[in-house]
């Protein structure tokens, strides 16, 4: 976490790439989280960095998950993907024209790493992690 004069030196601000949906999936491993809960597909978001931890405002994209998937796999997935999406919000600040959202903090959760019965559940699921 950063202080608000590290944050303020660059001239478009600081940016970071989260392979979750924010603020709900705040926190360690989120995509391994998105799917233990079985969502459909993993937001990623790439996001203006403020004081507090994942919170600052937005620009999302969606990643498929299979019914039967593989955490490596998507996790390749998300980082291509989140590039892409890193590379258009860099194109819109250049251009001006960043759409984003504000988060809504009331809505924040927080993962810390998974334990043991995490990965047993995240198996019943039919996923695997390669």
């Amino acid at each position: 976490m950063f202080k608000p004069p590290l944050l303020g030196v660059p001239r478009l601000g600081c940016l970071n790439i989260h392979s979750g949906r924010l603020p709900t999936y705040r926190g360690m491993m989120p995509t391994f989280w998105q799917m233990l809960r079985g969502e459909s597909d993993v937001t990623i978001t790439v996001h203006r960095m403020a004081e507090r931890l994942d919170a600052g405002d937005v620009a999302t994209q969606s990643f498929a998950i299979g019914k039967r998937d593989s955490l490596d796999r998507v996790i390749k997935g998300t980082k291509y993907e989140g590039a892409r999406l890193f590379i258009k919000v860099l194109r819109d600040l250049r251009m001006e024209q960043v759409q984003s959202s504000p988060l809504d903090m009331k809505q924040a959760s927080y993962f810390s790493f998974p334990r043991a019965q995490d990965v047993r559940e995240f198996r019943k699921r039919g996923h695997r992690l390669l």
